[in-house]
């Protein structure tokens, strides 16, 4: 069973003969360091199916079918079109994250707006989502035209927040550039989630379940505390993503069934007693 997702060709190739159960297009939620969904999600299939990523953290929705991408995700599909599972898709959130993307959807002074709508610059967040959802149905549209006719999962994130913390070197995704563009504070957590929401409209209206395309809702699932960073959530938070979101969607698509609730750990009551017990026994050793 493989331990880890294949984010390598040759890997792929070697290991298991260029064979897939399941091919993966996207951003950092898929390729994110250390910890990202395909790890997750690897691990909640008990690792019983062989999972070939492609894209890169920092991709656009709208760079998958550009040569960086396409060739080498739609050749796997092509490949395994008989045998793969389910292909799944994270894009959107890099279309607008960063001092030149974010930049472009708001206005270049936001510093009067009084409320989401007077922030966002002419045309948009409109604009930046048609291009995000052409790029769907153009990646849809090749996964079918490459003779797969099974499962397509694509999935939302969650509700990001401006805190200005980066990874290593990377960063700046969300508010610097609202501070640069002097949003209020009031308003820049409402933005992304407007920007989340909307996103998982878009998402919606690609739900179509007879055409095998189906929806992970995850907005408002996270804690503060399961956030890394601006874009990324903690290994705990992509567990809990894969744990309640992904898995309801995708076990029965893979055929298998939902692993059972963790039981929660007992409390250990009696041995806090013994203790208190032993404790005071020891002081009345003392005073005699």
């Amino acid at each position: 069973m493989p331990s880890h997702p294949y984010y390598d060709d040759g890997q792929l190739d070697y290991y298991e003969g260029g064979g897939a159960d399941l091919v993966a297009l996207g951003d950092s939620w898929f390729h994110y360091p250390g910890s990202n969904l395909l790890e997750s999600l690897n691990r909640a299939l008990s690792r019983s199916f062989v999972i070939a990523a492609y894209g890169e953290s920092g991709a656009n929705a709208v760079d998958y079918m550009t040569p960086r991408h396409l060739p080498f995700w739609s050749g796997r599909v092509a490949l395994n079109r008989l045998r793969m599972r389910a292909f799944l898709i994270s894009g959107g959130g890099n279309d607008f994250a960063g001092l030149r993307d974010f930049g472009r959807i708001i206005r270049p002074d936001c510093s009067s707006a009084t409320d989401v709508d007077g922030c966002w610059a002419p045309g948009e967040p409109d604009g930046l989502l048609a291009r995000v959802k052409a790029a769907y149905e153009q990646v849809i549209a090749r996964v079918r035209d490459d003779g797969f006719a099974g499962p397509v999962v694509v999935h939302n994130y969650d509700y990001a927040i401006p805190t200005g913390q980066g990874f290593f070197l990377f960063g700046k995704w969300l508010k610097a550039p609202m501070e640069l563009a002097q949003v209020p504070e009031a308003l820049r957590r409402p933005l992304i989630r407007e920007l989340i929401d909307r996103l998982e409209g878009l998402l919606e209206g690609l739900d179509d379940p007879a055409a095998q395309v189906h929806v992970v809702r995850s907005a408002g699932t996270l804690t503060e505390s399961e956030w890394a960073n601006e874009l990324h959530p903690t290994p705990e938070g992509f567990d809990r993503l894969v744990r309640e979101c992904w898995m309801p969607v995708v076990a029965p698509l893979l055929g298998i069934a939902l692993p059972a609730p963790t039981a929660a750990a007992p409390k250990k009551k009696a041995a806090k007693k013994k203790a208190v017990k032993k404790k005071a026994k020891s002081k009345a050793k003392k005073r005699a």
